[in-house]
Formats: structure tokens, sequence, C-alpha cells
């Protein structure tokens, strides 16, 4: 009798809602590939924004090991996101990279997203991020958000 283990593959990139799916935290693991982020951000503006409104996102890159995005995925990216930020004008975007690569890619992705409405700072330590994004959604709605 044969014996088969099937395997679900592990998502380099899982979207944790919180506050009532009104923010989202992206879970990075693993290696990271431009098509993964795009892909995530399709999951997460995939809503009515209308009843379903979108407050902020931490970008959470403490644990991918590799990072194959090139130029032309950040781009690919900000172009994506800049299209999706009239459906979100009030979004806060933190990102935590304290790998040298990530951090720069990401620095990048916020100059070619710097034309949309979206408020977004990228940091080395995740207290300084999250610090900050609370900040900012309070500013932003007069809410106090869960993210800890």
């Amino acid at each position: 009798m044969a014996c088969y283990l099937r395997l679900t593959p592990v998502m380099p990139i899982k979207i944790i809602y919180l506050d009532d799916r009104k923010g989202g935290v992206f879970a990075c693991t693993g290696r990271l590939k431009g098509s993964e982020f795009i892909a995530a951000n399709i999951e997460l503006f995939d809503r009515d924004f209308a009843t379903d409104p979108l407050w902020y996102v931490l970008v959470d890159a403490d644990h991918a090991t590799a990072v194959d995005v090139t130029n032309e995925d950040v781009r690919a990216i900000a172009t994506l996101d800049r299209q999706l930020s009239g459906k979100a004008p009030n979004l806060v975007v933190a990102i935590y990279a304290q790998e040298s690569l990530m951090f720069g890619l990401s620095r990048m992705w916020k100059a070619y997203v710097g034309e949309s409405p979206w408020v977004i700072d990228v940091f080395r330590d995740r207290t300084d991020a999250v610090a900050w994004l609370k900040k900012e959604v309070a500013t932003r709605t007069g809410t106090v958000i869960a993210l800890g």
C-alpha cells in the first residue's frame, strides 16, 4: 500500500488582518519575490472600501531569508499601488526591514509611490514602526489601533 503526503506550500507573505480588517500585517518569511508582493496587494485590496475601509499596513520583513526582487519588480509594485491608492487614500504604510537589501528596496518603493496620497515610512526597528503607525493612524482616523 502506497502512502502519499500532500504538502501545502508555505506562502512567503501572509496577510494578518487586525482591527476588524481595517489593518493588515504582511508577515514575510522565506525567499520573497516581486510577484508575491503583487499577489498580496491584490488580495488586500479585494474589498468594498465603502463598507470595509483599510487604514493601515505594516510590512514585517524580519523573517525574510532572501529577497529576489528586481528594480523592475519594485516599479511594477509601485505602479499597481499608485493605481490602488485611490481606493484607500488615507492608508498609512510602515515597513519594517532590518536587512539592508530589503530596507533599500523598500525606500525605493516609497520613492516610486511618492505621488500617491499614502503616508509611508521605512524603519529598521519594529517598535519604531509600530509607534509611528499608531500615531499616524490616530491622526488620520481618530482611532487607536490594536497593533502591538
